[in-house]
């Protein structure tokens, strides 16, 4: 029972790091889209 309750715990805690994970990488492509966006009408 032990490991079973410690592999739902890891995989919870998985879970909310791909959600983080996830929320960064969206974050990240904001900005990029801001940065070229930026870069074009500088030229």
């Amino acid at each position: 029972a032990l490991e079973k309750y410690r592999y739902e715990q890891s995989l919870e805690h998985t879970s909310q790091f791909i959600e983080k994970l996830e929320k960064e990488l969206e974050e990240y492509h904001e900005h990029v889209a801001k940065f070229k966006k930026g870069k074009e009408d500088a030229t």
